[in-house]
């Protein structure tokens, strides 16, 4: 068998597995004629002692391979320069190489270089290395080892990856020299090794090797056979197990020693292991999966092959990339089954979304990026898709593009053809494309920039399920499209990528994964952020030198500065794709788009338009809603009455009654009105309405110190402030983007809707609408105050200049619009359930306690005085009546929450606010709800009509005095100060977060209330001084 082996085998390395037999022994089946051969004896660190050992004759074994974990290299190497010093050639073998992180296998490769071993070898110990995981680290390897070093690679076959990483090696036609273990038949610990005769057949078939298999045929033919087949080497169930749930191969030897499993003895194994030598596993799932195959009684084979489909269960990780307005969103909500919201205007998904689904045994993780033209380093959405796609590495990007714009859209595929990421690309809104009559061979584009193209319209789900099995064929390197390609920018650009791609090559801290061409090209654009990286680098002055150098002479040569030439040169590959694969339909008609935009973007339709817009929305808020209103407030006024008639009187009917009750139902009812505000402002964000409002007020924001695209998230705030400050990531320039978030809170947010439907309804019934939309433009109107001020002392730069698409319009569909309603309701009642049912409880409690007081009990003591006397029965109940309320009122304000809002009055005394109206403004801080449900607890109004309305209980409510304490004045003050005053907790967090620092937060809080305050002053007391002067 001997000599059969020496004959098959060329300048081979022979190795034998020797971890606990002495070198002698092992030196007695070596041949005496070597042959030019090299005999290796492998052991483990620490089984011998390097002192042990004989000095190299030349005649027994050649070399010693010396296999360690991570947390003994530094000593094994140390015992590897001993070995080396008594003449063996040393191959150094780092054991589970995936545990190391990029650092420490740097580091782990600088100190093999100091030892300068024969080989240095990459080993895949449990037999699950994923291709870009061994090409990750072979590339480590191969720029950074000694060259003098050969490069090694062990690996087992448990997930049947050993032959295709073996493969994989061969065919990145390294310069560097390779030794690939393999062993005859695979056999080998573990799920055994890569199978030396296929191995040796594909070397002879694809990479010029000339190798004489058929002594080794021999070998198995006569002599393994028969011993495989009866033991099933390497093919054991508790292998594969091993490898799936990432254990190490020591817990499959124990599971194929014990045969049978229990709890006790499978802890003793992991009692056994040391840390290093397991990674992670689920103890409880491998026991029971593999009693239930042991228990099935079925053959070797097809447990091995049940248990590889189990095992083909992965996950993808996908980032969806586009422009915005591509229906990025759209196809994430239908592959998902997520509810993000949709807008048909650009800039609605502000920060990553991430959600999961299945398909075809495949788990996706899928990952929904903010819309961006470029991936220039200009705005937060490019920074942040950049910095997602180089940090995070998605297994596969779907970029999805528009197809009714296909030169805008491509742009930005030919910046991630640079970046080199494994793309699927959707092409979507494939509907529209046929629709207008145009022709696109999307196959021979896909082959031109080696990227399949996927026609897909999202909303309706066609072409999705084909999407995702292209993504599985691209994660699986099964795609017969896919491949990576170089966009050819011209010789004098191309020198340049080359010259500066060069001195980057000579950086040893340049991670891997970064692509060096994708490097220069965006250091010869003078991209900051690249630049600010590569100052950290070692040799950064060389690059920049080398940079600058290529900079001047493409700017020479071509008349024009390098990001210019980059990008024409791009947009001359896009225009020369789709000249060959693109025909537009030539007949042109007027599309319902261009004619509806003769109307609404008219520079003097535009604004009577917008009003009219605008009021049709604030009326129906209040007319419309007010029907659902009314039902909701009769369905609690009965829930109400049914506890108060069926509950023996105390503190809990009080508390059921008045505070919860009162307090959540005197909020809940206006939900009708914040869904229909919502429904219009869905319509408004779905149609591509929104993006024409921004254009016809660009004019207006400039001369109010804002971007024209301040005005979306200005607009959007009338829903909620905090999704509006988040939009406001869209504007590109810095001052601009801050002005905008600090007027924001200045937009009448729907938590601000409960308080004026409540208050016009009541006090002004008749024009409720108008009063309404006059709240709303005065929140406009003090922010369009408020941001020239903040313009003029704060951020006094220059702007960019105002630039938007307008998408075509779209007719909403009723399930759009009814998620973003659900989504609305599902958080207000959230609210409902928490935050103010809270508010309610505690300020019910503070206004119920304490019982008793001095003077409540002169109230009853002349309460009892008069029902003893002999005065008319008319006159006795009028005047019990009267007591009876200057003794709820005299409660009041001796209960704990009566003294704090008595302590607070004075200072809000001059906008005509009671302590009531003053605790309201305190506990509305947390939210503007709780403003109402506080109200709604502490005016509790006639005592012998306790079914009365809220607004009718303000409208009757009286002081001391006899007086009113509500009026018209004092309502349209309150509601002022509630529009402007202290924007919620979650709104100022926002603001932090997106502004970078608290003091912008503070500063909010400060100038809100403090403007409140002006405002309401100058109203209320302007309006007593003419209410006195004409009375």
């Amino acid at each position: 068998m001997e000599e059969k082996i020496m004959n098959s085998m060329k300048e081979s390395l022979l190795l034998f597995s020797g971890a606990n037999v002495p070198i002698d022994e092992v030196a007695k089946i070596i041949p005496k004629n070597k042959e030019g051969k090299t005999f290796v004896m492998l052991t483990d660190y620490g089984k011998y002692r390097p002192e042990d050992l004989p000095e190299y004759n030349g005649v027994s074994v050649d070399g010693l391979r010396v296999a360690f974990h991570k947390k003994d290299r530094v000593v094994a190497l140390e015992e590897c320069k001993k070995i080396k010093n008594k003449g063996y050639k040393v191959f150094v073998q780092a054991m589970v190489s995936l545990s190391y992180t990029d650092e420490e296998f740097l580091d782990l490769i600088r100190r093999v270089n100091e030892l300068e071993p024969y080989a240095f070898y990459i080993v895949d110990s449990f037999g699950m290395m994923k291709r870009k995981d061994l090409t990750r680290l072979f590339y480590l390897v191969e720029h950074n080892l000694n060259e003098k070093i050969k490069i090694g690679f062990h690996s087992h076959n448990n997930m049947q990856l050993a032959y295709s990483n073996a493969q994989s090696l061969v065919d990145l036609h390294s310069d560097r020299e390779l030794i690939i273990d393999s062993s005859v038949y695979g056999m080998g610990r573990g799920a055994g090794n890569l199978n030396t005769e296929l191995f040796v057949q594909y070397l002879n078939d694809n990479a010029d090797g000339n190798y004489d298999i058929k002594p080794l045929l021999s070998i198995i033919d006569e002599i393994l056979n028969e011993f495989y087949q009866r033991n099933y080497w390497g093919y054991s169930l508790p292998n594969y197990l091993s490898a799936a749930h990432n254990a190490h191969p020591n817990y499959a030897g124990y599971l194929d020693d014990k045969k049978t499993l229990t709890v006790e003895n499978m802890n003793e194994i992991f009692d056994m292991m040391d840390e290093d030598k397991r990674i992670s596993y689920d103890k409880e799932y491998i026991e029971q999966l593999y009693l239930r195959y042991m228990a099935t009684g079925k053959s070797q084979e097809e447990h091995k092959t049940e248990l590889q489909e189990k095992i083909k269960g992965k996950t993808i990780n996908v980032a969806l990339v586009g422009n915005p307005n591509c229906g990025k969103t759209s196809l994430f909500n239908f592959a998902s089954g997520a509810h993000e919201h949709v807008g048909n205007y650009s800039g609605v998904t502000v920060d990553a979304k991430e959600g999961t689904f299945q398909q075809n045994g495949y788990t996706f993780r899928i990952v929904d990026l903010p819309g961006t033209y470029s991936l220039s380093a200009y705005t937060p959405e490019e920074l942040y898709v950049r910095k997602h796609l180089n940090e995070e590495q998605p297994d596969v990007v779907i970029n999805v593009i528009d197809a009714s714009n296909l030169e805008r859209n491509l742009y930005l595929t030919a910046q991630l053809i640079d970046m080199d990421v494994r793309m699927v690309i959707a092409l979507n809104m494939y509907d529209e494309l046929e629709r207008h009559g145009n022709k696109f061979d999307h196959e021979s584009l896909a082959k031109m920039i080696g990227a399949p193209i996927i026609p897909t319209v999202s909303k309706t789900g066609f072409g999705i399920e084909d999407l995702f099995n292209r993504v599985i064929k691209v994660y699986e390197e099964e795609d017969p499209v896919i491949r990576h390609i170089h966009i050819n920018y011209g010789e004098s650009l191309e020198k340049g990528i080359s010259n500066v791609r060069k001195t980057l090559k000579n950086s040893v801290d340049i991670p891997k994964s970064l692509s060096k061409r994708y490097l220069s090209i965006k250091l010869l654009e003078g991209d900051r952020e690249i630049e600010t990286f590569i100052k950290t680098l070692p040799g950064a002055e060389t690059i920049f030198q080398e940079r600058d150098r290529n900079t001047a002479l493409i700017e020479k040569l071509l008349q024009e500065d390098c990001e210019t030439a980059f990008t024409n040169a791009r947009y001359g590959f896009i225009s020369g794709a789709l000249r060959e694969t693109y025909e537009q339909n030539m007949i042109k008609e007027a599309t319902s788009t261009q004619i509806i935009d003769l109307f609404v973007t008219h520079k003097v339709l535009g604004f009577p338009i917008f009003i009219l817009f605008m009021w049709i929305m604030f009326e129906a808020t209040f007319r419309l809603g007010g029907y659902p209103m009314e039902w909701i407030e009769a369905l609690v006024e009965v829930i109400g009455n049914f506890v108060r008639n069926h509950m023996s009187e105390g503190p809990l009917k009080d508390l059921l009654v008045d505070g919860i009750i009162g307090g959540v139902g005197g909020v809940i009812v206006f939900l009708p009105n914040i869904l229909i505000l919502y429904m219009f402002i869905s319509f408004m964000e779905d149609s591509g309405y929104m993006a024409r409002a921004a254009f016809i007020m660009d004019k207006i924001m400039h001369k109010m110190g804002l971007h024209g695209k301040s005005f979306i998230p200005l607009v959007m705030g009338f829903g909620c402030n905090v999704p509006a400050i988040m939009a406001s990531r869209t504007i590109e320039s810095r001052n601009s983007r801050m002005i905008t978030m600090l007027v924001n809170p200045l937009m009448s947010c729907s938590a601000r809707l409960p308080v004026y439907v409540l208050l016009t309804g009541a006090f002004f019934p008749k024009n409720a609408s108008f009063v309404l939309l006059a709240l709303y433009v005065s929140g406009i109107l003090l922010a369009v105050i408020m941001a020239r001020l903040f313009k003029r002392f704060l951020f006094n730069e220059e702007d960019v200049p105002f630039v938007m698409e307008l998408p075509p319009y779209r007719m909403p569909t009723g399930k759009s619009i009814m998620i973003h309603m659900w989504e609305k309701a599902k958080q207000y009642l959230h609210k409902m359930g928490g935050i103010i049912l809270v508010a309610s409880i505690i300020i019910w409690f503070l206004g119920y306690f304490p019982r008793h007081s001095e003077s409540g009990d002169q109230f009853d003591r002349q309460i009892a005085e008069i029902e003893n006397t002999e005065l008319d029965s008319q006159e006795k109940t009028d005047t019990i009546e009267e007591l009876e309320r200057l003794k709820a009122i005299d409660h009041q304000q001796n209960s704990y929450i009566g003294r704090i809002g008595q302590t607070i009055q004075p200072i809000l005394a001059p906008l005509g606010f009671d302590w009531k109206m003053s605790v309201s403004l305190l506990t509305g801080m947390a939210a503007k709800e709780v403003v109402v449900s506080t109200l709604s607890v502490l005016y509790t109004g006639n005592a012998d009509d306790d079914s009365q309305a809220l607004s009718e209980r303000l409208k009757q409510d009286r002081n001391a005095e006899g007086n009113l304490v509500f009026t018209p004045l004092i309502a349209i003050s309150l509601m002022l100060f509630v529009l402007i005053y202290f924007p919620c907790i979650a709104t100022i967090s926002a603001i932090v977060n997106e502004s970078g620092s608290w003091k912008w937060g503070i500063f909010v809080i400060i100038y809100t209330c403090v403007l409140a305050w002006i405002v309401s002053f100058i109203v209320y007391q302007t309006g007593n001084f003419f209410v006195g002067l004409f009375s």
